[in-house]
């Protein structure tokens, strides 16, 4: 179905402020740093060091009642300054990870499922990350489970979505500590390419 409040959402992705840019760019570098070389892409090092630093700054914080609020990512970055953290509901996080993956040049689409919570159907919305193709994804779940995220992934499985065009999107939602994680839902209500 077509994606609600897409130009809403389209405009808070503010990838292209330099305050977003820069924030991305430093944060794409932050981590794994000693084990970059191991990866045949440095993008996808760029996107796990970017979803390790959100994902691990990253407080759950409710919208107003009746009320869709979409934070930009510019201001998610300024929300830092009050205590290091960054604050928002399932929408604010996939636009704040949406906005820095794409602005370091990686491909990146927001998903809206439907999840069953005790006794009502609740929305969610979750980014995932284009990681190339099905000959890709061998070394991406090898990475994710034996170098970057080898405690936060230990025993688990790597979820990710296959395209018509063969093109691996893997999950980028908070669920889990690691890139590939559980999905809360596998309704695909509607999804946008950033």
């Amino acid at each position: 179905t077509h994606f609600k409040k897409e130009k809403e959402l389209r405009e808070a992705i503010d990838y292209k402020e330099p305050e977003v840019r820069n924030y991305a760019a430093s944060i794409a570098i932050k981590h794994f740093k000693e084990n970059a070389h191991l990866s045949k892409n440095r993008k996808w090092v760029q996107f796990f060091s970017i979803f390790a630093e959100i994902y691990g700054n990253w407080k759950y914080v409710y919208d107003p009642v009746d009320e869709d609020y979409y934070s930009t990512a510019t201001n998610t970055i300024k929300q830092l300054e009050y205590d290091g953290y960054f604050k928002g509901d399932c929408d604010d996080y996939s636009i704040m990870m949406a906005a820095a993956i794409k602005s370091i040049g990686g491909e990146v689409r927001l998903v809206r499922t439907v999840v069953q919570m005790e006794d009502r159907e609740v929305g969610h919305m979750y980014p995932e990350v284009k990681f190339g193709d099905s000959k890709d994804l061998e070394m991406v779940v090898y990475l994710i489970k034996n170098v970057y995220f080898p405690e936060e992934s230990k025993g688990k499985s790597i979820f990710y979505y296959q395209d018509s065009k063969g093109f691996v999107w893997l999950n980028f939602d908070y669920n889990d500590p690691y890139p590939g994680g559980k999905y809360m839902s596998e309704i695909r209500e509607s999804e946008v390419i950033i």
